[in-house]
Parts: C-alpha cells; sequence; structure tokens
C-alpha cells in the first residue's frame, strides 16, 4: 500500500507540474493520430495493410493542411513506409494526395515518389520495362509540380529546364537511361552474334519501351531536354541509321553526341552530350560504318571515271561527304583528346629521347581502332568536306545570280506603282 501510494504521489506531482508550466495540446490531433495508428494496426494484423493505409489516409487526410505539421507528418510517414501491391492502389492513393502536391507539400511528395518507386521495383522483376519507365515518369512529374508550385510562391519565373530531377525515382531514370544508352552503343560498336546477339535484341527493346513511355507522358518536351534521354534517343537513332545504311542520319546523330554546344537557356557553358567514355566508340563507328565507306565510293567513282575519260575532255565529280566541315573539326577535336597522354608531356618525350626509348601510350588507353587510320581517314573526310561546300556554295551563287533581263523584270514588278 505504501509503494502504491507513493506511485500516486508521484503521478499527480507530474501532472501538477504540468499545468503549472501551461502547455498547450491539441487533443482533437491527438486523438486523430491515435484513431489512425488504430486503422493501421487493425488491418496489419488481419494481413490487410492497403487496406489499413487506404482508410487512414481518408481519415485524416483533410486535416492535413500547412498550419498542421503533425498530421502532414504522419501521412507521409504513413504512405512512405507502404508497399502497393497493384498499380490501381497506387493510383488511387495518388489521386487522394494530390492536392497536396499541387500545393507544394514536400514531405507528401517524397512519400508518393517512394510509392511509385515501389511500383517500378516490381515491374522490373517481372520484366515489364514499359510500365517500370511510366512509374519512374510519374515520380518525375509528381517533382515537377512541387518545383512549380514553389517558383509561383517564391515570385520565380517558372522555367522548364529548372525543374530538375529529383527523388529516387529521377535519379533511378537518369542512371538507366544513361546505362542503357552506353551499353547499346558498346554492343553496336562490337559485332555480336549468338546469345550475344539475343541479349543485344533484348537491350533494344528496352531502349525503345522507354522511349515510348517518354514521349506518352504529359513532360514529354521536358523530359527530351535531360541529357541521358537524349543519348538515348540518339543511340537508338544510330542503331536504325546502321541497320537502314543511311550514312547522311548516322553522321548526324553522331557529330550531334560528340560536338560541344552551348546552353543559352541555362547557365551558357559549353557540355558535350555524350560521357567521354563513350566518344571513342562513337569515333570507332563513324571509322567503320561512314569514313571508310566514303574512301571507298570515291575510290570507285574515281576508277569508273578514270575509265570513260574521253580524249578531249575530263569530267571532274565532285565528291559527296557524309560529314560536314564543322562535324569532321568535332570528330578531330574528340580524337585528339582521346589520343593525348601524359606519355606523350613535353618532359616525357625529352626523356624518352634521351634514353632512346620511344614514348607509347599505356595499355589502359587502347583505343578500339588504330590511330594511324583514324587519322588518314579523318584528313580524307576533312578533304572531301571542304570541296563539297565549295561545290553548293558555287551552286547556290549560280541560283542566285539572274540575267540582267530578269532583274529589271522583278524590280518593276516590285516597285512602286503610279
Amino acid at each position: 500500500m505504501n509503494r502504491q501510494a507513493s506511485l500516486l504521489c508521484n503521478l499527480l506531482t507530474s501532472a501538477g507540474s504540468i499545468q503549472s508550466s501551461k502547455l498547450t495540446y491539441d487533443l482533437q490531433t491527438y486523438l486523430l493520430l491515435e484513431a489512425s495508428s488504430s486503422i493501421l494496426s487493425s488491418f496489419a494484423a488481419q494481413s490487410q495493410h492497403d487496406v489499413g493505409v487506404r482508410l487512414s489516409t481518408r481519415l485524416i487526410l483533410p486535416y492535413a493542411t500547412p498550419d498542421n505539421v503533425r498530421v502532414t507528418a504522419t501521412l507521409a510517414e504513413t504512405l512512405g513506409r507502404h508497399a502497393p501491391r497493384s498499380d490501381a492502389e497506387t493510383r488511387d492513393l495518388l489521386t487522394l494526395c494530390e492536392d497536396l502536391i499541387v500545393r507544394g507539400s514536400v514531405r507528401v511528395a517524397d512519400a508518393c515518389d517512394s510509392l511509385c518507386f515501389c511500383r517500378y521495383q516490381h515491374h522490373v522483376d517481372a520484366g515489364k520495362t514499359g510500365g517500370a519507365a511510366h512509374w519512374l515518369l510519374t515520380g518525375v512529374e509528381i517533382w515537377a509540380r512541387v518545383r512549380s508550385t514553389l517558383d509561383e510562391a517564391t515570385g520565380k519565373t517558372p522555367s522548364p529546364l529548372e525543374v530538375e530531377l529529383a527523388g529516387a525515382c529521377g535519379r533511378r531514370f537518369v542512371s538507366v537511361c544513361m546505362a542503357t544508352a552506353r551499353s547499346l552503343l558498346t554492343d553496336l560498336s562490337t559485332p555480336s552474334s549468338g546469345p550475344a546477339l539475343v541479349h543485344y535484341c533484348k537491350k533494344v527493346v528496352v531502349g525503345k519501351e522507354m522511349l515510348e513511355a517518354i514521349m506518352e507522358g504529359d513532360l514529354a518536351p521536358l523530359i527530351r531536354r535531360e541529357q541521358s534521354v537524349a543519348l538515348l534517343q540518339h543511340m537508338c537513332d544510330v542503331m536504325d541509321a546502321i541497320k537502314d545504311e543511311d550514312r547522311s542520319a548516322l553522321a548526324e546523330s553522331i557529330v550531334d553526341c560528340l560536338d560541344e554546344k552551348v546552353d543559352k537557356e541555362v547557365s551558357g557553358s559549353v557540355d558535350i552530350l555524350a560521357p567521354p567514355s563513350m566518344h571513342a566508340n562513337l569515333l570507332n563507328l563513324a571509322l567503320n560504318h561512314i569514313l571508310k565507306k566514303d574512301d571507298t565510293k570515291i575510290s570507285a567513282d574515281t576508277t569508273s571515271g578514270d575509265a570513260q575519260e574521253d580524249s578531249s575532255s575530263k569530267s571532274f565529280a565532285v565528291p559527296s561527304s557524309s560529314f560536314d566541315v564543322r562535324g569532321v573539326q568535332a570528330l578531330m577535336a574528340r580524337f585528339a583528346e582521346l589520343t593525348y597522354n601524359a606519355s606523350f608531356s613535353p618532359l616525357t618525350m625529352r626523356t624518352a629521347n634521351l634514353s632512346g626509348k620511344k614514348a607509347t601510350t599505356s595499355s589502359s588507353t587502347k583505343l578500339p581502332f588504330d590511330e594511324e587510320e583514324m587519322r588518314l581517314a579523318l584528313s580524307n573526310a576533312l578533304e572531301r568536306a571542304f570541296v563539297s561546300e565549295n561545290a553548293k556554295r558555287k551552286e547556290a551563287s549560280k541560283l542566285q545570280s539572274l540575267p540582267a533581263g530578269v532583274t529589271r523584270q522583278v524590280d518593276l514588278m516590285l516597285g512602286p506603282s503610279m
């Protein structure tokens, strides 16, 4: 009895100290969160987690306002720990939270992003690339809405380029697109057969399904400008150009990946679309599928021209070039960066000359093509590009120059009338 009395005295003393401190406590919020917890635990005991999460969300959602941080945090925590079992259930939960996302709730957006990532992982395990890409893009769209709302609230002019990919879905989306593009390029550079060819065909299907999912989304104009997505699109274009033997389209895609571009809309920095790890394989494609074939075609045209050459006159055929001057200069710039090595520095070269040894590149920087062959092919390509562009300029100047009589008639037609 003495022990119980002492415990009761301690409780009364604690209650008195709480009342004396004049703490304010929201009883309604407390009861609401306790009810939500009871719903979750009750349905979890019956192995019906999805029903419990949906009912709990419907219960506390009307009270999840910017002023009530506790309710919003509880809602975000409940959704963030849940793994939906179906796409329909996930869409239902996202629809319930849509108003909070539009109002810029970062915690709820992060929880919804977690739901989308769970569905992405499910589709990946099932081998459904299109569905996996769809849920990644849904997560990206959620963060785009939040960023747009925050920009409007701060008075900042919303720009589509400033809606950065955030969250788990955005980061995984960028990494998947980049990995797929790099894998496709590696397989294109090394011809495969048998099981390797089957594996390559699966990668092609994955890349095209991801691009189809991107085109179906509401943020397609924004997502297509992301570097990894643009690179994946170019790799699919390169694959189609090689299949159709379209050297012009292939050359255009390779130059777009290797040429320097100025980002005028955001930072004004100079950037290259393809990362340095892909430059060697892109140059290898240009050498094997374009430069060598252009040289072969020129040699064949020259031989046939010499055979049909008339003794009285000689006809000169303008060589056709798949690359223009800008494109060849981009290839030369990337080739120079690849072939530069620390072993060719002035100090190393001087040491090699004094010792009588030849300075060579390390084995780790071995290229998939012969340097001398590439250097010769690029020189021939630059020569053809100059000749072809000069011929086009002459043709354009001939078309623009009209006879004197025609020029006078045009002036009379365009001049003032009485």
